[in-house]
């Protein structure tokens, strides 16, 4: 049972605190959370406290190598990063033919994207002896810090210059430098509407030359009796509330709470949330506080949109761009497109 004693917070903003381990009271284990683990609990923290209540999935897919835990596998969304990631890496060859004849790319991702497609797209330009940079930006000064320091540690040798701010800013003055091809990953789709989504393509596509690429992933429209799935619903929650307890260290108990999620085939939206089944108190250790729940109270996770084939096509048109690579995962639940500015 883990019994905290202590929180707080020292001068260098990162969390300390000290457990009792295996009910020994007299045996202190302290517990180093960084900064960007810090950022992540308040963030999640903010949601709970908003109204009404909700769950910003982006803040557990850093916890651990998130597609690879038991959340990201069942999660309508996150199952996305794991699907997006296996469809790169399986087609290494269609991907290496797309930047043969560049001398040199720059790889540009803006927010805070999975980290399984940058590794695996990084994995093939090596492979392929590409020379490449990789330009991440964000207005997280701390998620830049993570970042560069969870890609060196896989990939010591490669170049990568973190950019803070605006990414519409950013890539303008990017684009003034031709000298390499630039190859923006952008963040996925999923979470915007058709109008924001369109919207940041044709924003991205007015700082790109012609031969720049993009490359942008979609959740596609799907048979509606997977999504509710009862099976399916069950594993979300429970690896939904296991990623919970573990971040906050909380005791949210799986049986109290439903998952729920609404598809509509027609208009491809899919929201997802948790509901609570009785009036409730969730004690959260790491920041010495209860959670209050009334009964069917709704927790906000996930609204999702999907499309279908001509309307990534069209997105892609309509922008200027020229539909070059879409790669699939195994039953076609999501793509990842690369298309080229004409």
């Amino acid at each position: 049972m883990r019994q905290v004693c202590l929180v707080s917070f020292n001068g260098n903003n990162t969390l300390v605190m000290y457990e009792f381990k295996d009910n020994f009271h007299n045996k202190l284990t302290p517990l180093i959370f960084d900064k960007s683990t810090h950022e992540r609990v308040n963030n999640i923290l903010k949601g709970f406290r908003h109204t009404p209540k909700h769950i910003d999935t982006n803040h557990l897919m850093n916890s651990n190598e998130s597609a690879y835990d038991s959340f990201s596998k069942v999660s309508p969304l996150n199952n996305l990063i794991y699907s997006k990631s296996k469809a790169i890496s399986s087609n290494r060859d269609a991907i290496k033919e797309l930047f043969t004849n560049e001398e040199k790319i720059r790889l540009i991702e803006i927010g805070n994207s999975s980290s399984l497609k940058v590794k695996s797209l990084i994995g093939i330009l090596q492979a392929s002896n590409i020379q490449f940079e990789i330009l991440p930006i964000s207005n997280s000064k701390t998620y830049l810090e993570y970042y560069l320091t969870m890609l060196w540690q896989q990939f010591p040798s490669i170049n990568i210059f973190p950019l803070a701010g605006n990414y519409i800013d950013i890539l303008t003055d990017l684009a003034s430098d031709n000298t390499s091809k630039l190859v923006v990953l952008s963040n996925p789709t999923a979470k915007q509407n058709r109008e924001e989504t369109a919207f940041q393509v044709e924003q991205i596509s007015k700082r790109l030359s012609a031969g720049d690429w993009i490359q942008i992933d979609f959740e596609l429209k799907s048979d509606p009796r997977h999504l509710s799935n009862e099976r399916t619903s069950c594993a979300c929650k429970d690896a939904l509330i296991n990623e919970l307890n573990e971040i906050l260290l909380g005791n949210f108990d799986a049986n109290c709470f439903i998952y729920y999620s609404n598809y509509c085939p027609q208009t491809g939206k899919l929201q997802t949330c948790l509901v609570s089944t009785k009036p409730q108190k969730v004690y959260l250790a790491i920041i010495n506080e209860t959670i209050s729940f009334k009964m069917w109270e709704c927790i906000s996770i996930d609204s999702i949109q999907k499309y279908d084939a001509e309307e990534i096509t069209n997105f892609a048109l309509n922008a200027g761009f020229i539909p070059r690579l879409t790669l699939y995962d195994y039953n076609r639940q999501n793509c990842c497109a690369f298309w080229q500015k004409v």
